[in-house]
């Protein structure tokens, strides 16, 4: 199970707002969208909204287990 948040950033000169997310049992938060290219912020509430709510439109893959039972 992952919960999803968006950290809103200011400073001096600007508002920053960034996707967030964080796996069940990880003691820390992490940008959904960053990568060696981009920081993965976007700026304002509005787009960071709705990236995020289209990245998880995307499917999800998760693995079950099975019991069957005794046969």
């Amino acid at each position: 199970m992952t919960n999803y948040r968006i950290k809103k950033v200011t400073d001096g000169y600007s508002t920053r707002y960034y996707p967030q997310g964080k796996k069940f049992g990880f003691l820390w938060w992490y940008n959904i969208f960053e990568d060696e290219y981009r920081d993965g912020y976007y700026p304002s509430f509005e787009e960071a909204q709705t990236a995020l709510c289209n990245w998880l439109k995307y499917p999800v893959v998760e693995y079950l287990s099975v019991d069957c039972g005794e046969n």
